[in-house]
């Protein structure tokens, strides 16, 4: 999150891509090796967090 500032403003205005974005720099990061539904849940929580 902190590395995507633009992909977090873009969520924040409502951009259902940029969660995907986002999903895919954590998921490039750990070579895959953890579970999309639940890093789409804490970047949601997250994001909704620091909005």
């Amino acid at each position: 999150i902190k590395s995507s500032p633009d992909a977090v403003a873009d969520f924040n205005k409502g951009k259902a891509n940029a969660l995907k974005f986002l999903l895919g720099a954590v998921m490039r990061e750990t070579k895959g090796r953890v579970d999309p539904q639940t890093i789409e849940k804490m970047l949601k929580d997250a994001l909704n967090k620091d909005a």
